[in-house]
């Protein structure tokens, strides 16, 4: 059977009872489309070390080894242009300090973001910075509870981390690169919570810096514009 929806008109569509349920059918078809398409923005279970285990839609990582070695997860989705804000927020931390930063697609997963020159970290037991395996001072270590914050301005390019919003220092990048979020655990049971702004940001981002999801929903709400122009 073939319907036509009156645009004008979307929630009573021309024709027969059965094309008015097959208008609502798709209704609930575009709604579970957005929500799927809700929480896209991640940590990757496809790009991540087998030590680390995701939850909560992915955006919450444990160290899952008793290996007492660094194991890293990458987020899923690219950074190559604008000014990009996200935080962390460690749950639980043990002996040895987590390391978080950036790092590109050949970041090493088995390892501390920062131990090659593909990735730049913050933390550890002295609030390091690490880069091809070296670590210099920079700020202050941080604890269960503290929120980082991370700003990726591509735009320069340099890269800000916050400790429960005080700067910690900024970094300057090389031009060019391509950049996912990164984390890197340690011990057992360590955990943190990754908010790419799918939910309210703990801080302020600096003026100028958005998060990563709002070029996400403008993707969203495109595609479904595109297959549900009427409803």
């Amino acid at each position: 059977m073939t319907y036509t929806v009156d645009p004008a008109n979307p929630t009573t569509p021309l024709g027969s009872q059965g094309a008015k349920q097959g208008a609502e059918e798709l209704r609930a078809l575009k709604a579970l489309v957005q929500s799927a398409l809700k929480n896209i923005v991640s940590w990757n279970p496809l790009d991540t070390s087998s030590s680390i285990l995701l939850s909560g839609l992915n955006l919450i990582a444990t160290k899952n080894n008793i290996d007492a070695l660094y194991h890293a997860v990458r987020g899923n989705t690219k950074i190559s242009s604008g000014k990009i804000y996200w935080e962390i927020t460690i749950n639980s931390v043990g002996a040895v300090l987590p390391i978080f930063g950036i790092g590109t697609i050949n970041a090493a997963l088995e390892n501390y973001v920062g131990s090659d020159p593909y990735g730049l970290g913050y933390g550890g037991n002295a609030g390091n910075i690490f880069n091809g395996g070296v670590g210099t001072a920079f700020g202050a270590p941080f604890a269960a509870g503290d929120v980082i914050g991370f700003a990726l301005d591509m735009t320069v390019p340099s890269f800000q981390i916050f400790k429960n919003n005080v700067s910690q220092g900024t970094i300057a990048l090389t031009a060019g690169q391509t950049w996912y979020p990164m984390a890197s655990m340690s011990i057992n049971g360590e955990q943190n919570t990754i908010n790419f702004g799918d939910q309210a940001f703990k801080y302020t981002p600096p003026v100028g810096f958005v998060s990563i999801i709002l070029a996400v929903i403008s993707i969203r709400d495109f595609f479904v514009k595109q297959f549900f122009p009427y409803f």
